[in-house]
């Protein structure tokens, strides 16, 4: 009988980054937290699309201006 070793092969899955928008709405700046559960997609560009439509619906009669956005990751 031959016995046949294969390597142990451990799979980390990466856990998806969180990032902080921020925003200027009217003459106030602020910060939203986005996680990667609350987007359609996963990336940064989904994050302040994202923050934007939210704030918009939020202060409809407001100016909202992206000013930043920081990516942390989870691990």
């Amino acid at each position: 009988m031959v016995s046949v070793s294969l390597p142990l092969v451990i799979l980390t899955s990466r856990l998806p980054s969180m990032w902080v928008v921020g925003l200027k709405i009217g003459m106030e700046r602020g910060q939203i937290n986005v996680h990667p559960s609350a987007l359609e997609g996963g990336d940064w560009t989904n994050a302040i699309e994202y923050a934007m439509e939210m704030m918009q619906s939020l202060y409809p009669k407001q100016r909202i201006e992206f000013e930043f956005i920081k990516e942390y990751d989870n691990d």
